[in-house]
Parts: C-alpha cells; sequence; structure tokens
C-alpha cells in the first residue's frame, strides 16, 4: 500500500498519536481493535451532542487539515 505524501516528515509521529488514543480507548472499554475506530468516533459524536459542538464541522475541519498534511485532494 503506498502512503500519501509526506512533506512535513511527520505523518508516522500523527498516526501514532492515533494509535495512543485507540490504544487508551480500548483499555478504558474493552473494545476490540476491529471495532475500536468506529465505537471512537461513536463516543466523540455522543461528547459533540452533549458539549454543543458540530461533529460534522470538525470532521470537514480534520479533512481539510489531512488534506494539507499530505497535499492530497
Amino acid at each position: 500500500m503506498k502512503l500519501p505524501d509526506d512533506p512535513q516528515g511527520r505523518n508516522d509521529e500523527r498516526a501514532s498519536w492515533a494509535q495512543v488514543t485507540l490504544a487508551a480507548f480500548m483499555a478504558e472499554t474493552s473494545t476490540d481493535e476491529s471495532d475500536s475506530l468506529v465505537e471512537f468516533l461513536a463516543g466523540v459524536m455522543h461528547w459533540c451532542d452533549r458539549s454543543g459542538e458540530s461533529f460534522d464541522a470538525h470532521l470537514e475541519r480534520a479533512r481539510s487539515l489531512y488534506r494539507e498534511e499530505t497535499k492530497s485532494n
């Protein structure tokens, strides 16, 4: 699998932050690895509901940041 471009040379580091977060989530919730990302994202959606945040707006900002970090379209 070819990874996207990494113009800043930091995408391995960014991916490792996500791994640490998912590992902590799995330890806290006993969710298995195959379901952890879906369960985590659903939990973030619940958090947004209760915090008055727009999950969709944050997701669009995250997509924009990812495109900038990978110089992808």
